[in-house]
């Protein structure tokens, strides 16, 4: 799903997607700031999709976590993060 189809009106809206089966728990939606709090699926599914799509939407993996669940990646004029527990990821979005 794009960040347009879950609502949020800031970010690169068309550009950059989560998947369908996705449980937001927390989001902030600001023209500085987009953060989306997922609560499901499980943080190694979303870091999963995230390595297998970002590229074909345009976006640089810049660095990721050797252990763990973390990335960067720039794009579409933003940069952004994902990091990844046990129970819950989140990604953040901020305006280059």
């Amino acid at each position: 799903l794009t960040l347009r189809q879950l609502g949020f009106a800031n970010g690169p809206l068309d550009e950059f997607t989560l998947p369908s089966d996705l449980q937001i728990s927390t989001r902030v939606d600001q023209p500085n700031v987009v953060t989306i709090v997922m609560a499901s699926p499980g943080p190694d599914v979303i870091e999963d999709y995230l390595r297998a799509t970002l590229p074909g939407e345009g976006f640089t993996i810049d660095a990721r976590a050797a252990a763990g669940q973390a990335m960067t990646f720039t794009g579409h004029g933003w940069s952004g993060g994902f990091t990844g527990t046990r129970s819950n990821s989140a990604v953040v979005l901020r305006p280059r």
